[in-house]
């Protein structure tokens, strides 16, 4: 028995239940910007990136499902949706990349987010996630990849890129390194 569409459904499941809750603690804390609140201010930009991103995983899970179910159907599915599934998955990755970066930084915790970070942002991880995106198309759709036993990212340029994914972890982590110095540091 294949098991893909239950898995599939349970993901959809818990991302909805994610989702939901993430939109009540949105509001709360928008609430809390209202009242001038110097949290709340700071907490929201995470918020609405953490909402974007868990919203393009559920996006990415349903598109997968109407694909596979498709798929089951006829053997070929539904490339349109294959994509935007894929795409979904990117833009969640992204963002989700792009948080663990500014909160490694202090940012939307410690310090308010201001729109240079997330432009920042999509200049360091953008073309790291494009490239990323652009080679597992590649895989999926290209006659050369059907005659190989290869995952993709074992190619010269998968490996290149397993490298600056490498990078972002050590960003990542002296980030979060010179954050905590800094909040040691705080005397409030």
């Amino acid at each position: 028995k294949r098991y893909v569409l239950l898995v599939v459904g349970a993901l959809a499941c818990v991302y909805s239940c994610l989702a939901a809750a993430q939109l009540v603690a949105s509001r709360i804390i928008a609430r809390d910007a209202k009242d001038d609140r110097a949290r709340g201010k700071a907490a929201h930009p995470f918020a609405r990136i953490l909402v974007a991103g868990i919203s393009f995983a559920l996006g990415e899970t349903i598109f997968s499902a109407m694909h596979l179910a498709r798929f089951a159907q006829n053997g070929v599915g539904l490339p349109i949706m294959q994509v935007l599934a894929q795409l979904m998955g990117w833009s969640s990755n992204f963002l989700l990349a792009s948080l663990l970066l500014l909160v490694s930084q202090g940012k939307c915790v410690s310090y308010v987010m201001v729109a240079s970070d997330a432009w920042k942002m999509l200049r360091l991880v953008g073309p790291f996630s494009i490239s990323c995106f652009s080679l597992e198309l590649w895989a999926e759709y290209s006659l050369s990849r059907n005659y190989t036993t290869d995952y993709v990212y074992t190619t010269p340029l998968g490996w290149a890129l397993i490298l600056i994914d490498l990078f972002f972890l050590v960003v990542y982590l002296r980030n979060l390194r010179k954050t905590f110095e800094a909040e040691c540091d705080r005397d409030d």
